[in-house]
């Protein structure tokens, strides 16, 4: 009985020093002995152990151990990893000198020899992996690298410079006192590793932890079942129950068994007491360290918070005290007021519980995933591997899809100037930042790098980078705004008539199904990685590094921003054109450089591509103003849908040479948008209207051929006089005149009910016209019936002379689409 509640005590007292150690700190523990107990663990015994040698020894003696705390845990020293390694293969010496003669055993197998020391191998591999791979340390070479993995959330990280490194200090970095470098998403400093837990290591330091845990699981368990089949061998149930008349229950064989296990098997019960606690204390560490994987912190991150919090709330506290002692005093009053009773005191609520609640607000927590995806993979390395794929060679550019389609270099050139034209001033209309206009300049030459100016439109194609581009840079647009704009620009640059576009027109929503589109096929080839890297973030650490005037960074920035519109951003890092605008505008300044040793080797450039980006840009300023080519297949207009436009062109080429009304008509319209397609106006209302003039004229060609043989009727027949005929003629007119008042009441109801319902002013100016041709054909119609038989020869003559207007007119109008083909002939 004593052995049992010995144990008891033992198990109680462990678990208390492990709750404390392992959870003192929680703020539910404040006030309790617990937490007592853990600041006595982890100060308070070194503290009195310090007062205690310095009691004893002295002043020699305390600086002796503040000189070997300084050594043991201000400097990489490897002392405890020889200590890992110590303890890992002395447990491993006493575990096989002690169980593996038990090997086999009644509940084990004799492959247990070779699997733990394989689990051991595999422990002290991770072990070397974590101590020895490089944890990410920033150097000036490849700061730029690490500050464009993570942004800055500027509540606990902010924008500034190390300084003791004298680099710019990316998000998420810390500078660790101990190695005495910078180290990115820096999680603590392992003394057990001797070194830094970090961006590149994380991953082996959490397999380590995860590993050594289930290894001390297992190692308890593979003992326990070693010594449960020696009691199973040795029938010391039996006996005890048998021969001794011992209970046969749990709570009374459980001391004599733990009694005999003890007496024969000492060491291998301490070892597995000593694993089972080291397997505690690792799943406590692998428990805490998976929870900051899972919410994307690090450990200097949670302590980062916690000042946050703590000083946030004590603030909020301050605040709402100062308001609710503002309020007292503004509450007094000159009469007195009746004594307060102590029970309603008690349970008034206190001013402080209304101060407001600090929240934390983790930007760089991305969901549960993400967030295992981001600790196992390098994020800075995963970007950095993808835009690699984004740099081509001169040899690539020049077998781009756009010249295997048939462009030639200057058109290629002209039309990427053009398009980055497009997105630097819609980007001014639409108010967007020039970070925006950058990012959309950028991703329209990866795409055109992909794919042909041939297959598609560069408007289209602007117009949806700088819809991507805005979303990226967190400064979001509706698609309804970049429409909008591009749709006024076009009509501004083809000196176009400015129409308003209707969001709620089929017009509309063709559009904006187009910008859908483009932008899915933007992402498509990009492999939805749409990181981009701009020069100008390095030119101002370049320029503040090299100690130049400040009217040179203006003029760099401006170089930074021409740049752009050229494929530099597609051939050479940003560093590199960084250097390059950086020595253009030194060069126009006339500001020395300094050149022994090479500036430009400082910051990870060559001579050649610094050359060969004023090359670029000088030409580039050499290059007259871009103008739209129409090399696309699609249609070359952003204003028109490419279905409609595909469907317009039939109709133009099967006008009947025999139609001479429709021809004449169309020539002598008023609307502009009936003389050329390409106005602006509806694709739909053109297309109906050509069809319906095409009908037209062929009533109106039969009933010339049935007026000529009426005629020659006429002529033989001549029943009727010429008093007769008048009065038909009056009567024809006069109900002519009274079907024209009632077309018109009737279109002036339907131009109220139109305008009611929102439709384009165009359509009904159209519709419209084309009902005024119509009428204007009827009465025509009418009045020639209406003359007698001796006008047949003035009729015919009449009728040749518009023979003629037709020819001609039909000559210039194929002359038109003759011409308009050829406008449009790479489509």
């Amino acid at each position: 009985m004593e052995v049992q509640w010995i144990l008891v005590c033992h198990g109680l007292v462990t678990l208390l020093v492990l709750v404390s150690f392992l959870c003192g700190q929680w703020p539910i523990f404040d006030g309790t002995p617990i937490q007592r107990i853990n600041h006595f663990l982890t100060f308070g015994a070194y503290d009195y152990f310090q007062r205690f040698v310095g009691f004893v020894f002295g002043a020699r003696g305390t600086n002796a151990i503040a000189s070997v705390e300084y050594l043991c845990c201000d400097r990489p020293n490897p002392i405890l990893q020889f200590m890992y390694l110590a303890i890992v293969g002395g447990t491993y010496y006493l575990v096989a000198t002690s169980s593996f003669s038990y090997i086999p055993g009644y509940y084990i197998s004799e492959i247990h020899r070779y699997a733990s020391l394989w689990a051991v191998g595999v422990g002290v591999l991770l072990f070397l992996l974590a101590s020895f791979s490089d944890p990410g340390t920033i150097r000036a070479d490849n700061v730029s690298l690490y500050l464009s993995a993570y942004p800055y959330d500027n509540i606990i990280y902010s924008e500034k410079e190390c300084s003791t490194c004298k680099i710019p200090k990316p998000a998420r970095s810390k500078h660790c006192s101990v190695c005495d470098r910078c180290v990115a998403r820096f999680d603590h400093h392992c003394g057990w590793m001797n070194n830094c837990i970090g961006e590149r290591n994380t991953q082996y330091f959490v397999a380590f932890l995860l590993w050594h845990t289930l290894l001390c699981i297992y190692g308890t368990v593979a003992i326990g079942l070693i010594l449960a089949g020696q009691v199973k061998e040795y029938k010391v149930i039996e006996i005890l129950t048998v021969y001794y008349g011992v209970d046969n229950s749990f709570r009374g064989l459980t001391p004599h068994v733990v009694q005999w296990l003890l007496g024969d098997y000492n060491t291998q019960i301490l070892l597995m007491v000593f694993l089972a606690i080291v397997a505690l204390l690792l799943a406590g560490f692998f428990g805490y360290h998976a929870k900051l994987c899972l919410t994307n912190t690090t450990t200097n991150e949670t302590y980062k918070w916690q000042d946050y919090v703590s000083w946030q709330k004590k603030l909020n506290e301050a605040r709402a005290s100062s308001v609710a002692l503002k309020a007292s005093i503004s509450g007094i009053s000159s009469e007195r007021k009746p004594p307060e009773s102590k029970w309603r005191a008690m349970f008034r609520r206190s001013p402080l519980e209304d101060a407001e609640v600090v929240v934390k607000n983790n930007i760089y927590d991305k969901g549960f995933f993400l967030n295992i995806l981001e600790k196992l993979v390098r994020v800075s390395t995963m970007i950095y591997t993808a835009i690699d794929t984004f740099y081509l060679t001169d040899e690539q550019l020049q077998n781009s899809p756009s010249r295997k389609d048939g462009t030639d270099e200057a058109t290629e050139t002209t039309l990427r100037i053009y398009g980055c034209d497009l997105i630097q001033e819609s980007g001014i209309l639409l108010k967007l930042p020039q970070a925006v206009m950058a990012t959309g300049q950028v991703l329209f030459h990866r795409f055109y790098c992909k794919k042909s100016f041939a297959r598609f439109n560069v408007k289209k194609v602007a117009a949806s980078c700088v819809w991507l581009a805005s979303k990226l840079e967190e400064c979001p647009k509706k698609a309804r705004q970049v429409i909008i704009v591009f749709h006024r620009m076009e009509s501004r640059r083809e000196n176009l008539p400015i129409e308003h576009l209707d969001p709620f027109s089929k017009k509309y929503s063709d559009l904006k199904m187009e910008l859908s589109r483009t932008e899915r096929h933007i992402l498509k080839e990009m492999g939805f990685i749409c990181h981009v890297e701009h020069p100008h973030k390095f030119i101002s650490n370049y320029l503040a590094t090299l100690e130049t005037p400040p009217e040179l960074t203006q003029e760099a920035w401006n170089l930074a921003n021409d740049s752009l519109r050229t494929t530099l951003c597609v051939r050479f890092k940003s560093e590199v054109v960084a250097c390059g605008v950086v020595y253009a505008a030194a060069r126009r300044f006339q500001v020395p450089l300094p050149e022994n040793p090479p500036w430009w080797k400082a910051f990870d450039a060559e001579k050649s591509g610094v050359d060969e980006v004023c090359r670029v840009l000088a030409h580039l300023y050499s290059l007259p103003k871009a103008k739209y080519i129409p090399v696309c297949k699609e249609g070359d207009s952003f204003t028109f849908s490419n279905k409609s436009w595909i469907s317009s062109q039939p109709v133009t080429k099967e006008v009947p040479k025999n139609a001479p009304e429709a021809t004449d008509d169309a020539s002598n319209s008023k609307d502009p948008t009936a003389v050329n397609p390409e106005s602006g106006g509806s694709k739909g209302v053109l297309v109906k209207l050509s069809v319906d003039k095409l009908k037209d004229s062929k009533e109106s060609g039969d009933e010339s051929k049935s007026m000529a043989v009426e005629g020659e009727a006429r002529e033989d027949v001549n029943t009727k006089s010429k008093s007769e005929r008048r009065v038909e003629s009056s009567s024809d007119k006069s109900k002519d005149r009274e079907r024209d008042r009632e077309r018109d009441r009737d279109r002036d109801r339907k131009r109220v009910r139109d305008r009611d319902r929102g439709r384009d002013s165009d359509r009904e100016r159209d519709r419209e016209e084309a009902e005024r041709d119509r009428n204007r054909d009827r009465s025509h119609r009418s009045r020639d019936r209406a003359k007698d038989s001796g006008g047949h020869s003035d009729k015919s003559r009449h009728h040749s002379s518009r023979d003629r207007d037709y020819h001609s007119s039909s000559y210039a109008s194929r002359e038109k689409d003759r011409d308009r083909h050829r406008h449009h002939s790479y489509a």
